[in-house]
């Protein structure tokens, strides 16, 4: 099959040149019913292992109240006139309100629409890596959504009632539509997911600025695209200011801030270390023109989360499949330069899939195959380079640097761990257990204090199922729908009780306003309680004078219920 160079193949506004490599059309078209008997395979096995309602995070029931609310006629609110926008995700919340004015329940509601968002996020990467994947093997595209379901976070986040898997779909599939040349399709889900969520404007910036720096046309060709779009920014602002107030959520002054940025990296790096195979591959890549939106895309996502110490899965998930696509498109230019090289950028990603289904064992096996295999094509090409050696010796180093380092604490055991024993599976039940046990803890306690005589207004940290069951005003002591608290910070004391949490959206404290608010139960642990961590908002309401004075401790009750006390 004669090759022929990326650039010369690529199909996006950065193109410069048709395809002038000659495919055979029979091996074409067996590819592509391969790739897409592996795809089907994909969605049916996604569908079959998350059809059922699972337990579901516990800030997903933070969605489900202020979409509650704004169903029953109450506005977008979560405390009944108190306009605060303490969610980021605009399009999600109204999309489960639909479902509820229609009669849905909200948890099945938003089981739903993961369920079909992250089906359409497979889809939506196939397209992605067959855009950026040229040379005439359909099937290496397949292999990004083989290993996006082989990550058990994928899976979590797609069930777990949060619009990740919405936001994963949009911004995938407008790289995809992009890769394809659909310019005026990639601007509609680019709305989508800035609708979705504020950090969409990340993948419109990697996209738009391509397009202007790169694509075809005159300046204002290439300008068009970003008028809608910015439309669209204009409109949403205009909307938060006129009902809320504030230009941005109130999310964004609660999280952002007072934390030291190696936060954020550190979460980051650990997070991608299940991917550092796929690093060498990626970057052979991304160097294909149609390839650079995502690029782009990752450094700015990366950046993001560091700049803003955010830690949990939902900012840094979207990379994944624009890493896998950009790490397909690798494999697929390495096998059409040698099939040495290809071979062992192919062997990079079924080393991730191993490692991601069951272990580090299994995936050094494949690892050492696929270099073995690259070691036995290399005199047939004949074309021997530093690729080869530089390739093995960076990705071996990175493997061993980050399988070490992530998994220390675990010991030898992990690395040893039995073929039948599936890693992605343990994983995923023992997530799902914790939001199980959670929310039924959450739940009882909600409906207790619904019940409990003189309690109308509760000061917690923890609000979604608190929030969502007990239907009472809740307020918010580290200022996610609180406005005052969102943009507060109590100094820490010199004498701390233990090791401080440190967290986005965990560091907010206002103990004196908490208390001039005379909540009738403050949801705390008794003082001197020893804890792997403290919230900063705990210190500071420990400290409280009139926390000792006007509330007494109860443990059926989880905290501090008001007493009558002096002014």
């Amino acid at each position: 099959m004669a090759t022929s160079t990326a650039d010369a193949s690529d199909k996006s506004p950065l193109a410069t040149a048709n395809n002038a490599g000659a495919v055979n059309p029979h091996s074409q078209s067996a590819g592509s019913g391969v790739a897409r008997a592996i795809l089907l395979l994909c969605l049916g096995v996604f569908a079959y292992e998350s059809w059922a309602v699972q337990p579901q995070y516990d800030d997903s029931y933070i969605t489900y109240r202020y979409a509650r609310n704004f169903a029953t006629g109450h506005g977008l609110v979560y405390n009944l006139g108190e306009y605060v926008e303490g969610y980021t995700n605009f399009l999600w919340t109204i999309l489960v309100a639909l479902g509820i004015w229609l009669g849905g329940d909200p948890p099945a509601i938003g089981h739903i629409l993961g369920l079909l968002s992250g089906m359409a996020v497979l889809i939506a990467t196939y397209v992605y890596a067959r855009g950026i994947t040229p040379e005439g093997r359909p099937w290496i595209a397949a292999l990004p959504a083989v290993l996006l379901l082989a990550f058990s976070t994928f899976v979590y986040c797609s069930t777990n009632g949060m619009e990740t898997p919405l936001f994963l779909a949009a911004s995938t599939a407008a790289l995809a539509a992009y890769s394809h040349n659909r310019v005026g399709l990639s601007v509609v889900f680019l709305c989508i997911a800035t609708l979705t969520r504020p950090d969409g404007i990340l993948i419109a910036a990697a996209i738009y600025g391509s397009n202007f720096l790169f694509g075809k046309g005159t300046l204002q060709q290439r300008l068009r695209p970003t008028v809608p779009y910015l439309i669209l920014l204009v409109a949403l602002t205009l909307f938060r200011v006129v009902y809320y107030g504030p230009p941005l959520p109130n999310t964004f002054y609660a999280k952002v801030g007072g934390l030291p940025w190696s936060l954020g990296f550190n979460w980051a790096w650990n997070f991608l270390s299940d991917f550092y195979l796929l690093i060498p591959a990626a970057i052979l890549g991304g160097i294909a023109r149609t390839s650079w939106p995502g690029v782009l895309f990752v450094a700015l996502n990366f950046a993001y989360v560091v700049a803003t110490s955010s830690t949990g899965p939902r900012l840094v998930l979207p990379i994944i499949p624009v890493l896998a696509s950009l790490a397909a498109a690798g494999a697929d230019r390495a096998l059409a330069k040698s099939r040495s090289h290809g071979t062992l950028f192919v062997g990079f990603i079924f080393a991730t899939i191993a490692k991601l289904l069951v272990g580090n064992f299994v995936s050094l096996t494949v690892l050492a195959l696929a270099t073995l295999a690259a070691v036995y094509w290399l005199p047939r090409d004949n074309r021997r380079s530093w690729i080869m050696p530089g390739a093995i010796a960076l990705t071996l180093a990175l493997f061993i640097t980050a399988s070490l380092s992530g998994r220390a604490r675990i010991g030898v055991k992990e690395w040893t761990k039995p073929i039948a024993t599936s890693d992605r599976s343990t994983n995923l039940s023992r997530r799902r257990n914790v939001d199980r046990m959670f929310w039924q803890v959450a739940r009882n306690h909600a409906l207790l204090l619904k019940r409990t005589p003189d309690i109308n207004l509760v000061a917690a940290a923890a609000i979604g199922s608190l929030g969502y069951y007990s239907e009472l005003p809740i307020l918010d002591y580290l200022g996610l729908v609180d406005a005052v608290v969102a943009r507060s910070t109590d100094p820490l004391p010199d004498e701390l009780p233990g090791p401080v949490a440190l967290g986005a959206g965990h560091q907010r404290s206002n103990a004196a306003y908490i208390m001039s608010r005379k909540p009738d139960l403050i949801m705390l642990s008794k003082k001197g309680k020893k804890k792997w961590s403290y919230l900063p908002a705990e210190i500071a309401l420990w400290s409280q004078p009139d926390l000792e004075r006007c509330y007494s401790f109860e443990a059926r009750l989880l905290g501090y219920r008001r007493k009558p006390c002096d002014p």
